[in-house]
């Protein structure tokens, strides 16, 4: 059976990425060196560099992962800050102490501080994909049903009901969260740092818009 060597090539054959920055090349070195570049394995090719290089690599479905966990994650973060502006005022008029109020702001990362160890020891017997969902299924539905504890009686009745409302929101965050940093590994090896980094990012620009989102909704509907 007739077998073919592989030549690496040589100094005389130029790579295209160095091509282009040499202006002495002829038209016969460019090609020599086009067509030896086509010749190397995938694994030998230069590789970029970087985060740029990184995602270059990614298929298109890695990337709508990303991207679909990154917006998943900004909005939880969103949520767990957009009440801070005007819920005050309103517990306030509805019969909560400001000791009240702080506690209700912070049962949602209370939530998350306590639960995250359990749903993580939990989450390979009720799977990844389905402690996900079902948490952002938890936060995006007890947002929803907090913006009608303002029609409440005063009293005990909206101060149980927007405890329970942020515990909910915690523990949904805590599925969530968790889950995704349990997913990044999985599906992305060798880029978990590059991709721990974009959740942060993701999270700490989630915590930056909510207080504002907030202030601006609360505004229009007053007026």
């Amino acid at each position: 059976m007739e077998t073919t060597a592989f030549i690496a090539p040589t100094s005389s054959s130029v790579l295209p990425s160095e091509a282009s920055n040499d202006r002495d090349i002829t038209h016969e070195q460019f090609s020599a060196g086009r067509r030896a570049y086509d010749e190397l394995p995938a694994d030998l090719r230069p590789q970029k560099r970087g985060l740029l290089g990184k995602i270059s690599r990614w298929k298109w479905k890695q990337i709508f992962i990303v991207i679909t966990l990154w917006v998943g994650y900004l909005s939880v973060s969103t949520a767990f800050s957009t009440i801070a502006p005007f819920f005050p005022n309103e517990a306030a008029e509805h019969g909560a102490s400001p000791l009240l109020t702080g506690f209700i702001i912070s049962c949602a990362p209370l939530c998350v501080v306590i639960l995250s160890p359990v749903f993580g020891y939990y989450i390979p017997q009720l799977g990844v994909r389905f402690t996900l969902l079902s948490g952002l299924w938890l936060v995006g539905g007890s947002y929803i049903l907090l913006s009608f504890v303002a029609a409440m009686p005063s009293g005990w009745v909206f101060i149980f009901f927007c405890i329970l409302l942020r515990i909910t929101e915690g523990a949904g965050s805590a599925m969530f969260i968790t889950s995704l940093y349990m997913q990044l590994p999985e599906l992305f090896p060798s880029s978990v740092g590059t991709l721990t980094g974009l959740m942060v990012v993701g999270g700490g620009l989630g915590f930056a818009i909510g207080p504002a989102l907030g202030g601006v909704l609360y505004s229009v509907e007053l007026k």
